[in-house]
């Protein structure tokens, strides 16, 4: 499964050295790769539910508010919403309760672990994979009770390899 980040959702994010970094790897040929990727990034989509696991995977994290948390509101189409704002680009917070905006822009978000649980409760979810500027590899409970293990949420690594 490949979904859209926040860079692959609109054409004008910074850094902008994609296009450099494609030609460098590709020569001339960099801008009909950027292209594609373009086009195939405009269509992926910015989440992935799986019922069978119990699992959502998304590039960053939910939105803060509970009318936004059904599925059928994530239209990709929709790529300018808030609600797709916030699913490319709001980040967990385990110090807070509730949210708190983020430095990075006013409909920004960091989400606190009682949102968090509540919304994996709403989805009736096991766990949460994010791969969204993580600072390291690590799995985390949302679980008053540690023995039980209820809800977890992955952060990966991301690749800074070009290819």
């Amino acid at each position: 499964m490949i979904l859209a980040g926040n860079h692959d959702a609109y054409d004008n994010i910074f850094p902008s050295d994609w296009r450099d970094r494609l030609r460098e790897q590709f020569g001339e040929a960099g801008d009909q790769v950027l292209w594609t990727y373009k086009r195939a990034f405009k269509r992926a989509p910015v989440a992935y539910y799986n019922t069978y696991y119990n699992l959502i995977a998304m590039h960053a994290f939910i939105p803060i508010k509970e009318e936004d948390w059904p599925f059928d509101k994530w239209k990709k189409a929709e790529s300018r919403s808030l609600v797709t704002k916030q699913l490319l680009w709001n980040d967990p917070n385990f110090i807070i309760k509730g949210f708190e905006f983020s430095e990075r822009d006013d409909w920004v978000y960091d989400v606190g672990m009682d949102i968090t649980k509540k919304f994996m409760e709403f989805h009736k979810l096991k766990y949460i994979i994010r791969s969204h500027e993580p600072r390291i590899n690590n799995i985390f409970d949302v679980s008053e009770d540690k023995k039980a293990c209820k809800y977890r949420f992955f952060c990966s690594l991301r690749s800074t390899r070009l290819l």
